[in-house]
């Protein structure tokens, strides 16, 4: 009697699985893959596709172009973000943003004056010595450095949005070496674009 009952019990779980799958094929979820190896996904619905996004589909050779690779790439609220791996670094205690840095905002800059679709956010870091109140203020020292090189390369200002994360999110966690500090003295970018 018991394995008579059995199928009925599964009955749910089929059919709940037979809607995902259904879901997924029409949504686009596990659908074309973008630059970088990245989908486009979107948390309402499950998945998305890049002919929805009012982006040149040849951004995956933009991204190249650039010389970036896209590390991230989600899709929200009409809006597409790609997370780019590109990062600026800084001494210890400074938001100055060295010459060997430059050349990677200049590219950037070049790349969001073509593209006027694409709004940036970045994001200031710093390690963790000293208090996270002064490494908070350091990091957005360090985020409108960023924004002010930009803007003096012909990048509008109302494009830009900055964050200051402080030693919140290191990109090593509990550095003890000058290597690892360095790697969490950093900005970091986003980019965004409407739909």
């Amino acid at each position: 009697m018991r394995n008579a009952q059995r199928p009925n019990g599964w009955l749910p779980i089929v059919i709940v699985s037979a809607a995902v799958i259904v879901s997924m094929v029409f949504t686009g979820c596990g659908g074309p893959e973008l630059s970088g190896g990245a989908k486009t996904v979107d948390p309402a619905s499950g998945g998305g596709s890049p002919s929805d996004i009012d982006m040149q589909e040849p951004a995956s050779a933009d991204w190249q172009a650039l010389g970036e690779a896209v590390k991230t790439e989600e899709e929200k609220a009409g809006t597409i973000t790609k997370r780019l791996d590109m990062k600026v670094y800084f001494a210890f205690d400074r938001s100055a943003i060295g010459v060997a840095e430059r050349a990677k905002l200049d590219s950037l800059a070049e790349y969001l004056k073509e593209h006027t679709n694409y709004d940036l956010i970045i994001e200031g870091h710093a390690d963790k010595r000293g208090s996270a109140e002064y490494n908070r203020g350091l990091s957005e020292r360090r985020a409108l450095a960023v924004k002010e090189y930009l803007t003096t390369q012909g990048v509008d200002s109302e494009r830009i949005e900055t964050v200051a994360y402080g030693e919140e999110k290191p990109a090593v966690k509990n550095a003890s070496t000058p290597e690892e500090y360095k790697e969490n003295r950093r900005a970091a970018f986003i980019v965004e674009a409407q739909r």
